[in-house]
């Protein structure tokens, strides 16, 4: 492939980052504490969030569908894990049941995409609806704080000059990447968005793969809300809800 073409093919990721180096310059001269390390950990940490978002929607996105229900199914696993906590059954377990309401939800939206065959816009949206609800049902409206310094760690801590979301998001990202290129579930989760009906005739279990898609997804929004921002992210999601 001609370099020309090459640059054509790329030409919208190419603008991007343009774009972004353009920013870049005009903020490194708009402040001095621009190109330091403490504001480049806030901008990482800040975006860690969307980038964990970002992970799991790429796999549904690339299989051909939609997951709507991402921000309120991470505010409902968030909400879980923070009364599981009030109820003091452990750290642990605490962390397990919101992992499992997030999963919950994901193996719901894929069965009833993959097998009912409702369209993904109006599956995700209802289990949107009904993640909210529970959600503020759970929390009655109100905030939810005061966590021991153990379940904390992981939104308040930090590993030396990293903060802990980081380093999740940076695991993940890894991990997703890994995925997509080098293993068959990664493939043949482009092969649906390009052509399903096609990876069924080849043999493949196509409805499994799409609901072990939005498995995945649900456990990345799980990792969308850290401890420490139970007491604002969460008041502001249930009450927008």
């Amino acid at each position: 492939m001609s370099l020309r073409l090459r640059l054509q093919n790329n030409f919208p990721q190419l603008l991007l980052f343009g774009v972004l180096v353009f920013f870049i310059i005009i903020l490194s001269f708009s402040s001095e504490f621009f190109f330091t390390w403490e504001n480049f950990r806030n901008i990482l940490d800040q975006s860690s969030v969307h980038l964990l978002l970002a992970l799991g929607m790429t796999f549904v996105i690339a299989s051909g569908g939609i997951d709507l229900s991402v921000g309120n199914v991470a505010a409902l696993s968030g909400v879980v894990m923070a009364v599981s906590m009030k109820a003091d059954i452990g750290v642990l377990p605490a962390v397990l049941l919101g992992y499992s309401a997030a999963l919950l939800f994901g193996l719901l939206n894929g069965f009833a995409v993959s097998y009912i065959k409702i369209n993904p816009f109006i599956t995700t949206l209802a289990s949107m609806s009904i993640a909210r609800g529970i959600a503020l049902i759970l929390t009655g409206g109100v905030s939810i704080y005061g966590f021991s310094a153990t379940f904390k760690f992981w939104g308040t801590g930090s590993i030396g000059p990293i903060n802990p979301p980081i380093l999740l998001a940076f695991v993940f990202l890894i991990l997703s990447f890994f995925l997509l290129s080098y293993t068959l579930w990664g493939k043949y989760s482009l092969a649906l968005g390009g052509n399903g009906e096609a990876l069924r005739y080849t043999g493949v279990n196509v409805d499994l793969y799409r609901i072990s898609i939005y498995c995945f997804s649900a456990i990345l929004d799980r990792n969308l809300l850290f401890p420490d921002q139970y007491s604002t992210k969460l008041k502001t999601m249930v009450r927008h809800a």
